[in-house]
């Protein structure tokens, strides 16, 4: 099983539902809730998701779900405790064009792997990942990606005989499989104002 941490920037990039990232994002929880990846984050990262730089605050039945949402057993969490943020902040210190936010995200992963490895950092931040291979070499910093991406493929449905076949029998899913939360539940972010 691979592990990667988690900022909050990769959260927020599928409650808003970014174009190109949030796609990615999702095959990535759908691989966690399949057991092929565990995600780590900071105890920080449901605080940071509630309100979110440029956009309304959610209202409560949004931070209920949420917080429904972390509850997820494939996230696990390091605490945002007081050594951590000790750590962070002598981060910022040393390397001075890192965001106080992303030094809190970085302490937590290096804390982490103190007892456990870490097969990388996804952000979507490039001021963070601009400091990869500069802070660590103990695992990479990058943007969220798939090591072996899955084609959406649903069954051939049989076609009206003035269409060509597809080719190898299958078509190209053309509704994305549901979220992994609850169908009753969704996670609207409200558009920037």
């Amino acid at each position: 099983m691979r592990t990667y941490y988690w900022d909050s920037s990769v959260f927020v990039a599928y409650f808003n539902d970014e174009p190109n990232r949030a796609d990615v994002v999702e095959e990535l929880l759908l691989a966690a809730e399949s057991g092929e990846i565990l995600i780590i984050t900071s105890s920080f990262a449901e605080v940071e998701v509630l309100k979110l730089d440029g956009h309304l605050p959610l209202t409560e039945k949004e931070e209920a779900t949420l917080s429904a949402f972390f509850e997820y057993p494939f996230i696990k969490f390091v605490d945002a405790n007081r050594q951590n943020c000790k750590n962070a902040r002598h981060l910022i210190w040393k390397f001075t064009s890192l965001k106080p936010k992303d030094s809190v995200h970085l302490a937590s992963a290096l804390a982490f792997v103190e007892r456990e490895s870490l097969d990388g950092l996804f952000s979507y931040d490039k001021d963070f990942t601009r400091l990869n291979g500069k802070i660590t070499t103990k695992f990479p910093i990058s943007e969220p990606f798939v090591e072996s991406p899955k084609l959406k493929l649903e069954p051939r449905q049989e076609e009206p005989e003035d269409k060509p076949a597809a080719p190898n029998g299958v078509t190209l899913a053309t509704n994305p499989p549901p979220p992994l939360l609850p169908e009753s539940v969704s996670v609207p972010i409200p558009p920037k104002t």
